[in-house]
């Protein structure tokens, strides 16, 4: 079954059938363990979305990002992304360009289709933890351990503010 404009649930669904483990923990669901369909496997699956044409990207704490094709079910790409574990990646509203944010204190912003790296983003002191685009797709917020939120400008890189006052870690941003 091609996930190509199905529901979530149906995503969901997929992803059991095809031998991933979806257990609740924390806030939100983590996959603990995915075997591909050529065997290859992972651990510790950090997070996971789906873009609208049916691919499956999921980061890992080894600081991979894989592609997985729903449709055909199998692997597609490969990615280092990051050096440590990657904690949170987005899409941009338009479904171009991809975020990731990682333990190694960066947040980067991919071309989705290619897979090449745009833009690194550099400012936060401790792991990054969240990332998302605003609705229009110019700029991308980041929040992270440094207990802080940073506004990127989302084609230069620059950094347009900086939101402290935390007193603990930004573990989500919307």
């Amino acid at each position: 079954m091609c996930l190509r404009n199905s529901t979530l649930l149906f995503l969901f669904l997929a992803l059991l059938t095809a031998g991933f483990c979806i257990p609740l923990a924390g806030q939100g669901y983590v996959l603990t363990h995915y075997r591909s369909m050529d065997g290859i496997g992972h651990d510790n699956v950090r997070t996971i979305v789906a873009d609208s044409s049916g691919f499956i990207w999921m980061a890992t704490w080894d600081g991979l990002m894989r592609i997985w094709d729903a449709c055909v079910r199998r692997d597609v790409l490969t990615l280092q992304v990051h050096l440590n574990p990657v904690f949170s990646i987005a899409f941009s509203p338009d479904g171009r360009r991809l975020a990731s944010g990682s333990a190694d204190n960066m947040a980067k912003i991919w071309d989705a289709a290619s897979g090449e790296e745009l833009l690194t983003l550099r400012g936060h002191r401790n792991g990054v933890f969240s990332i998302a685009f605003s609705p229009d797709g110019k700029r991308l917020a980041s929040g992270g351990l440094d207990e802080m939120v940073r506004i990127w400008d989302a084609a230069s890189g620059e950094e347009l503010l900086t939101l402290r006052g935390h007193r603990n870690g930004v573990f989500s941003i919307a």
